[in-house]
């Protein structure tokens, strides 16, 4: 089957769920875990924008970007899970969807010591968020789990969505024109 019409199959897979945006749940198991960041708009953007600004900037960036990004996640989400309230997590989060859509389509290239302090930033507030959702007196290890695996499929889709098409650069710079867009939709929608 063509490279481009899976893609496009995929993409249509994922689009019903997008219309949602962000909706009410629960987080108590395993598959909750792994349909959330499918659910959210905000955080499916970011974990793409993730795996294609690896591909931008290339060499150690592709397993660095992703690596930082799941580690800070799991460390937020594991001090989210103690209650604690944050001020300006939610526009720290719709910030991080516009900075990284942003970095794609401008594709100037930062050094990788900025660009995973950016990245480490961007998990942790993501994975925080995500810990304040786990019900008081549950372990959220099941929870957790999933949405580990959802944020590394969609690292790995975005780190292969480049190689889909001829000119990648373009794709990741158009990319991230349509994650900027949306980001301004979701801050003045809200």
């Amino acid at each position: 089957m063509n490279k481009r019409i899976t893609f496009l199959i995929l993409s249509c897979l994922i689009l019903p769920t997008l219309s949602q945006a962000h909706p009410l749940h629960s987080a108590h198991s395993f598959s909750q875990g792994f349909a959330h960041p499918f659910l959210g708009l905000d955080h499916l953007l970011v974990m793409l924008a993730i795996g294609l600004w690896a591909v931008q900037l290339g060499q150690s960036a592709l397993w660095q970007l992703p690596c930082t990004f799941l580690t800070c996640m799991m460390v937020g989400g594991f001090l989210g899970s103690k209650q604690i309230p944050l001020p300006f997590l939610e526009q720290g989060i719709l910030a991080s969807v516009i900075l990284f859509g942003l970095l794609l389509m401008l594709a100037k290239p930062l050094p990788i010591s900025i660009s995973l302090l950016i990245v480490g930033i961007s998990g942790w507030m993501h994975g925080y968020a995500h810990g304040l959702e786990i019900p008081p007196g549950h372990s959220g290890l099941g929870y957790g789990l999933g949405f580990l695996l959802a944020t590394t499929s969609l690292h790995g889709i975005g780190l292969m969505s480049p190689l889909l098409f001829r000119r990648s650069i373009l794709f990741t710079r158009w990319a991230g024109v349509g994650i900027l867009a949306s980001g301004c939709l979701i801050m003045f929608g809200s």
